[in-house]
């Protein structure tokens, strides 16, 4: 029986032996590795005479974004499939998962049958974006379509989210008021939020602010 050989990267030891241990519990399933960082990954897979077929990784690692890593490795390794194990359930990452070559999304907070039948599909070729994370990620201030915003619309995000009034915002950036409250509904109609708590949960995806 051929298996599907995995590698796993998560900078959270306890979290990725757990992991581990559930693919292991699939007989079709063997872990090939597991790294840490992404430099890591990278020096293991390339000593490897079979390459994994599917790669399970965090988008946040230590040294590099996982989605950087992820153009890396499927633009290196083009019958490697990528799925990226995260804590984020919004339309944004999932968008740029896919943008960075990555096959599948699964969310950290779904049962691991959604991981399990997502290692399935991929192996099989396919794309795995589960149902449940496109439902979770339609909310009312996680659905954020990737917009452009220009340097003085990201100045008001930060300030916003400071808490800083429309007075103060005005007198920080030397703008009227009235440019403001401009800024503020341009914001509010770019992002399709309806308030400036959506603005600010804009900042948070984007790491634009601390949580």
């Amino acid at each position: 029986m051929t298996q599907t050989s995995i590698f796993l990267i998560d900078d959270h030891p306890l979290f990725v032996e757990g992991v581990k241990e559930i693919i292991q519990l699939e007989t079709k399933f063997s872990i090939l590795g597991i790294a840490h960082s992404g430099q890591e990954a990278l020096e293991k897979i390339s000593t490897f005479k079979n390459i994994p077929d599917v790669v399970i990784m965090d988008i946040d690692l230590p040294d590099m974004s996982g989605l950087d890593l992820a153009r890396v490795l499927t633009k290196t390794y083009a019958n490697t499939r990528v799925i990226i194990l995260s804590m984020y359930d919004n339309i944004l990452y999932i968008k740029k998962a896919l943008r960075a070559g990555a096959s599948g999304y699964v969310c950290k907070n779904q049962d691991t049958k959604f991981l399990i039948d997502a290692i399935k599909k991929v192996s099989d070729k396919k794309t795995n974006i589960p149902a449940e994370v496109i439902l979770a990620a339609h909310s009312e201030y996680s659905f954020f379509e990737d917009v452009k915003l220009t340097k003085r619309e990201l100045q008001v995000v930060k300030l916003l989210s400071n808490e800083l009034t429309t007075n103060e915002i005005a007198t920080q950036l030397f703008l009227s008021t009235h440019t403001v409250d401009s800024h503020r509904k341009n914001l509010m109609r770019k992002l399709n939020v309806k308030s400036v708590v959506g603005i600010v949960r804009y900042a948070v995806e984007n790491k634009l602010i601390k949580e």
